[in-house]
């Protein structure tokens, strides 16, 4: 199934969309395009590689302090790195975005702790 959507370039909810809305004629704007963007950083059709060991005491590190907002600003250097990890894990090509807003912050938190649960239950 990954290979289709590779073949295809679909690379997440976004281009789904913008698919299913060029299929039906929808002409897209601007601000369609954007949001296109904008769906796929945050909900990507996504396989991640596997954590290497650096990045397992990395997340055990962060996962032993974070709870969500607020960030005690004496960490905010690692939810930077935290981005930064997840960007790699799942191969996402786009620069990281100091402006998305909470909901992609919880979106690439989510996706690395599912990570880390699965490798630390193995």
């Amino acid at each position: 199934m990954a290979k289709n959507k590779k073949q295809s370039g679909i690379r997440g909810v976004g281009d789904a969309i913008a698919k299913v809305t060029d299929i039906l004629g929808i002409e897209q704007c601007d601000g369609c395009k954007e949001r296109q963007d904008a769906l796929n950083r945050l909900f990507p059709f996504k396989r991640p590689v596997k954590p290497n060991e650096e990045d397992i005491v990395f997340l055990t590190d962060l996962f032993s302090w974070y709870n969500g907002i607020p960030i005690p600003m004496e960490k905010a250097n690692d939810i930077k790195q935290a981005e930064l990890v997840w960007m790699r894990l799942f191969n996402v090509k786009t620069e990281s975005c100091s402006t998305c807003g909470i909901q992609y912050q919880n979106a690439y938190m989510k996706d690395l702790k599912t990570i880390y649960d699965a490798t630390m239950d193995n």
